[in-house]
């Protein structure tokens, strides 16, 4: 299956791999534990992003990641 989003959150809860279209036509592809992180997202949406720790429906704690300007504290 293959779908898009410009939400990196929807790849952690279903993607095995993923395809970030970089600034300028770069494509660069792996893992979602390899692609989706801090750095490399920060240089695709031109904004820092950050791993915060956030309380499910359940009250369980999950990792996101999210523009660091959003407002939530940053996870450790």
């Amino acid at each position: 299956m293959l779908f898009t989003t410009h939400d990196p959150n929807h790849a952690l809860a279903a993607a095995d791999d993923v395809l970030l279209m970089m600034p300028a036509g770069r494509e660069i592809s792996g893992s979602v534990a390899d692609m989706i992180e801090p750095e490399k997202l920060s240089e695709l949406y031109g904004v820092p992003m950050s791993w915060v720790d956030i309380a499910g429906a359940d009250g369980k704690a999950r990792k996101a990641i999210l523009p660091a300007f959003a407002g939530i504290e940053a996870a450790a």
